[in-house]
Formats: C-alpha cells, sequence, structure tokens
C-alpha cells in the first residue's frame, strides 16, 4: 500500500503538495539541504505522523490514540536552535536525529503501529 504524504516547504519558496511515501527521497533532495521541510502521513487520522527535517538532523512526531508522541533517539541533555516547520525553536537534543532515520521512518509510514514498536517514543 502505498501512503500519500503531504510535502510542505518553507521559506525562501512555501509551498504544500501530496506525494506518495515512495517519492519522499526525491521531494527532500529537491530542496537545499538547510530548508526546513516537513511530511505529513495521514493527516486527520488516527495515526497522524509527522516528519520535519532541517539543516543536518529530523524530528519525528506522531498522533496515536490520541496522544502525540515525540521520536527519542538518546539521551543526551539539553536544547539546540533548530528550525523545524519554518519556525526556529530551542528543541530537546534528545530528539533531534540524522536525516537518513528521518527517511527510514517515513519509509514505514504505512504501518504505524510497527512505528510504535520499533523506536521509542516519548508521550509531550
Amino acid at each position: 500500500m502505498n501512503v500519500k504524504v503531504r510535502f510542505e516547504t518553507y521559506d525562501p519558496n512555501p509551498g504544500s503538495r501530496v506525494i506518495e511515501v515512495a517519492e519522499v527521497p526525491a521531494a527532500l533532495g529537491s530542496v537545499a539541504s538547510d530548508a526546513s521541510v516537513t511530511f505529513v502521513c495521514n493527516d486527520g487520522e488516527d495515526d497522524v505522523l509527522i516528519v520535519g527535517f532541517g539543516d543536518g538532523f529530523a524530528v519525528a512526531t506522531m498522533l496515536r490514540e490520541g496522544t502525540f508522541y515525540d521520536l527519542q533517539v538518546n539521551e543526551d541533555e539539553g536544547f539546540e536552535e533548530v528550525e523545524i516547520g519554518g519556525q526556529w525553536s530551542d528543541h530537546p537534543k534528545k530528539f533531534l536525529m540524522a536525516r537518513s532515520l528521518g527517511l527510514e521512518v517515513l519509509a514505514h509510514a504505512s504501518d504505524a503501529g510497527s512505528l510504535f514498536d520499533r523506536y521509542t517514543w516519548v508521550s509531550q
């Protein structure tokens, strides 16, 4: 099953379009490596997955059974100022992952249950 994904870009070229999950790597490759972009899977449904990419990192958030969760990739303390979804903020380092892991998470977007079991998700 091929999942539809909303691909959103921000400054300097804001836009939004729907693509297939298989097109995610090419879509990400079509923007500058320091661009802030997000991919939203299953928007409006029970298991929404949002993966944001920025300069050298990715972050993932999942809405599952009415609760938001962040994917935790390490135990690092502290914060780092990053641009996510076109907005600058101090983000916990423990949720900042390699861009390749963000792509891996998106590749499994069709099976939210598997994603939830495979990775460490922390409720917000």
